[in-house]
């Protein structure tokens, strides 16, 4: 993977229909890769031993099983985060209310107060 500049998971997933590709040209820098990892046909194409590529395939299935579990937890936390700063606002919003509702008189205070939360505020 160095050879072909793949150093990073992300990189592996985008070019993993690519690999073959790179193994059928002749590349002397992938010589003894390609002999040990695959099969020559008489036609001249280029195969990856079976085994192997059963192996890359369950390697790469997995990688995107992770892959797609850290996306569905950065959005959890997102949707956390969203709801944490909603309920910020709402107890900043309430803190103010109570706070001019402190500056009124007490008679103009209970009027102003939402019917439903008349036991909040006894």
């Amino acid at each position: 993977m160095e050879i072909l500049s793949i150093n990073t998971v992300y990189k592996l997933l985008l070019v993993e229909d690519d690999i073959l590709p790179v193994f059928q040209k002749k590349y002397r820098e992938l010589e003894k890769v390609t002999q040990r990892a695959c099969l020559h046909l008489d036609d001249g194409t280029i195969m990856f031993k079976p085994s192997l590529r059963m192996d890359f395939d369950r390697f790469i299935r997995s990688l995107h099983d992770i892959n797609d579990k850290q996306k569905e937890q950065k959005e959890i936390v997102k949707k956390t985060e969203d709801i944490i700063s909603l309920c910020k606002n709402l107890v900043k919003s309430y803190q103010f209310n109570e706070s001019v509702d402190t500056q009124q008189s007490p008679k103009q205070a209970t009027s102003s107060r939402p019917a439903g939360l008349s036991a909040f505020y006894s």
